[in-house]
């Protein structure tokens, strides 16, 4: 990045590598056509997550690739471990309740 916030021509012609680079880490299929969104935070209704987590099996039946890294409480982290269970043909982690 150049000054701290802002977005310089480097880094608008580095995202398609480094989505790259993230779909790897994660164990996604690196795919550089297929969306991918992201979702960091408490996974607390204040948030909305709780909104996310009612979407996602509707949101996943389309091409495309979720990420999620939250802290949560137990009864939002057994959803999300049930949704990916559902889903593991598009994922390739499971959640890790740390």
């Amino acid at each position: 990045m150049g000054e701290r916030g802002t977005y310089t021509l480097q880094v608008v012609a580095a995202k398609p590598l480094l989505k790259e680079a993230l779909q790897a880490e994660v164990g996604l299929p690196v795919n550089p056509t297929v969306p991918l969104f992201g979702f960091i935070g408490r996974l607390e209704e204040q948030k909305g997550s709780d909104i996310l987590a009612e979407a996602t099996s509707d949101f996943l039946k389309e091409d495309i690739q979720l990420i999620v890294l939250v802290m949560c409480p137990s009864l939002l982290y057994s959803i999300l471990l049930l949704l990916s269970k559902t889903f593991l043909c598009c994922n390739r982690a499971a959640p890790q309740n740390l």
